[in-house]
């Protein structure tokens, strides 16, 4: 039975006015603490039962008549009876709490679990549960010790291996790191006990740290590591197909053979690109050598071309030059035969005149037959040189044969040109 006047500091002998004062003066200090403190609820709710008790002189004189009698009552075979109801009240509300994520609260109502837990009562689920609800409020090293308590009080179970590895893992405490080879010492731990006392939970749950642990954990990252990890993956997968750390092995280990798959055909692709461009760069090689000897070729052919082609403007410029002078002779020849003609028609005048006593008139009949014949010597001579200058025009014009055998040899050179590549 409750002790209201024990509890809540009420005095025994003031009377009910005044103990309903204090009730109400209390109610309302717990009230504003009432969802910040598990212990102000209490208090709270311990209030509001005593109001009741103490809402009349009938009712209270009801109640001190049977807490006196309770008082009277020899003590029961169990003693802590009533410490364990508040523990076992405590306990079950630090679950609740850290079931809705209220870490504080959690944390709270455990420690009033642990205050009311019986003195002679080794209870090391309760240290468990501190341990993981300490280390959720991120206090790492209170956890660390309500733990090893635990494996203390009960060296067999698994559960406790498991929650010491997490706060080893979560911390972020640089003392609390520690060696690989001490972790994996824990989770093997876990996975043994878990088999000896057969709890399914604890064994996929260790099997699937220790996948994490020693493909993603592993100071070397051998390839021995990683197929250790896969390894506990596939054991753990087997007995729950939801173990988050074994899917994650398995999902890195997909990634990376895809990653080697997408590499290897990256390569391939690029050794077919390089094979390609250095068959591409041979064509052209080849291509380049047999435009350059089929240029060269070509070079040859036009340069046996010009070397005709300046034979022929040589030969055509050396008949120009003939042409040019046997008109100069000609041109000359008939100078000097007007000039022996007038000489001789003078001196032959002068001769009849003088010499044979011809008159004048008689002497140039005498001399009409010589004019005559030199007139057809000077239309024979004239002849010549039209001849020879119209040879000369033509080979302006160009339809002589060597212009044009000159004229083919350029359009021969000019159809090579077109052929060069």
């Amino acid at each position: 039975m409750t002790d209201y006047y024990v509890e809540l500091e009420l005095q025994s002998s003031a009377g009910l006015d005044e103990i309903k004062r204090e009730l109400s003066s209390q109610k309302l200090v717990y009230e504003a603490r009432y969802l910040s403190s598990p212990e102000a609820k209490a208090k709270f709710e311990l209030v509001e039962a005593a109001e009741k008790v103490f809402s009349d002189e009938g009712s209270r004189r009801a109640y001190d008549e049977e807490l006196a009698e309770s008082k009277r009552t020899p003590e029961t075979e169990d003693p802590d009876a009533e410490r364990r109801a508040e523990y076992e009240k405590w306990f079950a509300e630090a679950k609740q709490y850290f079931s809705q994520d209220k870490n504080d609260l959690a944390r709270s109502a455990i420690d009033k679990a642990l205050q009311y837990k019986p003195q002679k009562e080794n209870v090391p689920e309760l240290y468990e549960w501190a341990a993981d609800i300490y280390q959720w409020n991120k206090e790492y090293r209170t956890a660390l010790s309500y733990i090893n308590e635990a494996i203390v009080l009960d060296p067999g179970n698994p559960a406790s291996f498991l929650v010491k590895v997490q706060i080893y893992q979560n911390s972020d405490d640089p003392s609390l790191n520690i060696p690989f080879a001490e972790k994996t010492a824990l989770l093997e731990a876990a996975l043994e006990k878990a088999n000896e006392r057969d709890i399914l939970s604890s064994k996929w749950q260790a099997l699937d740290f220790l996948a994490g642990h020693w493909y993603f954990d592993s100071p070397g990252h051998t390839h021995a590591d990683a197929a250790t990890g896969e390894k506990y993956a596939h054991e753990a997968l087997a007995l729950k197909d939801d173990a988050m750390k074994s899917k994650r092995v398995l999902d890195a280990i997909a990634r990376k053979a895809r990653e080697a798959d997408q590499e290897a055909a990256r390569r391939a692709e690029e050794q077919r690109q390089q094979a390609e461009n250095a068959k591409r760069q041979a064509e052209n090689a080849k291509r380049q050598a047999e435009n350059r000897a089929h240029n060269a070729e070509i070079q040859k052919q036009i340069d046996v071309l010009s070397g005709q082609l300046s034979a022929l403007e040589r030969k055509r410029a050396a008949q120009g030059e003939k042409s040019g002078i046997g008109c100069l002779v000609g041109a000359v020849v008939v100078m000097l035969i007007v000039a022996a003609v007038l000489l001789f028609n003078s001196i032959g005048a002068k001769v009849l005149v003088e010499y044979f006593d011809v008159d004048a008139t008689g002497g140039m009949q005498f001399l009409i037959l010589p004019m005559i014949i030199i007139g057809i010597v000077l239309i024979v001579v004239s002849l010549f040189l039209f001849r020879t200058i119209g040879k000369r025009r033509k080979i302006r014009a160009g339809v002589s044969p060597i212009d044009a055998q000159i004229a083919g040899v350029r359009q021969h050179i000019d159809a090579l040109l077109r052929q060069r590549r």
